[in-house]
């Protein structure tokens, strides 16, 4: 087992990165040599998360818009080169459940879309994954993608969300029924969830005073009332890592994540 780290470097923005090289490093969790990868695109959103359970491989990326056939290309190169199993991604900017990404490698696709050129969400899978018994479940306000699925003999719930800004631990708790419609011990939660599981860890600047609040955000609620790991934060119990920067409040945040059944 792995976890792949993103090193970042950041423009002031959050939609693009400029001239930047990244580097991207498998960090080994049980003895799996260090690995590197190096690129460097001008064209392509912030850097996706990913981490690699077994044999199981999934990335979750905001891309802030997919309706540029140049980007669409890009997008679907660096995934490939990735090879994930499974691919949440947020902020498609979809308004047609009929748009869609076509690419060789892709054996399934399933998207919520949004009225406006804003939200949207889809999950991936990749046509080597073994999966039957699927159900999609798609919001009609593009906040996220769920599918229940059974991956080789074994049931797997996917959820894939695109949080709104403000923290609303309605629209966590409007989740719940999803995740109760199949019994299942394994559950993958991912995607921008648009608030910090912890704001002293998790957030720069640190907002020392607002420790005690943390129980009452999305990702806590979730964790909680399924019993699911961070997985980030389980391999880094003290790190510190940011998925996204904030130029009007100069901060970097960890909005970005996977909760997987413990």
């Amino acid at each position: 087992m792995y976890m792949g780290l993103w090193s970042r470097c950041w423009d002031g923005s959050r939609p693009h990165l400029t001239n930047c090289s990244r580097r991207l490093s498998l960090e080994p969790a049980i003895g799996i040599p260090m690995t590197h990868e190096t690129m460097s695109e001008s064209t392509l959103p912030i850097e996706p998360q990913i981490f690699t359970r077994k044999s199981l491989k999934l990335v979750s990326w905001n891309v802030e818009g997919l309706n540029s056939p140049i980007k669409r290309k890009k997008v679907l190169q660096y995934l490939k080169k990735l090879d994930p199993d499974i691919i949440f991604l947020q902020e498609t900017h979809w308004t047609s459940p009929n748009q869609s990404l076509r690419a060789p490698w892709i054996g399934f696709q399933t998207s919520s879309v949004h009225t406006q050129k804003s939200r949207g969400t889809t999950i991936l899978l990749h046509k080597r994954l073994p999966y039957s018994d699927l159900l999609e479940i798609n919001d009609p306000e593009g906040r996220y993608t769920f599918l229940a699925l059974t991956v080789g003999q074994e049931p797997l719930q996917l959820l894939n969300i695109y949080a709104p800004n403000s923290p609303n631990l309605t629209f966590f708790k409007s989740l719940l029924p999803l995740l109760h419609l199949h019994d299942s011990s394994h559950r993958i939660v991912g995607g921008d969830f648009n608030e910090v599981p912890d704001p002293i860890l998790d957030r720069a600047p640190s907002r020392t005073m607002a420790r005690g609040r943390a129980q009452h955000t999305g990702p806590t609620f979730l964790r909680s009332h399924f019993d699911l790991d961070d997985v980030w934060r389980s391999h880094h119990p003290t790190g510190r890592d940011f998925t996204f920067y904030s130029d009007p409040h100069k901060s970097f945040s960890r909005l970005d994540l996977f909760l997987v059944s413990s």
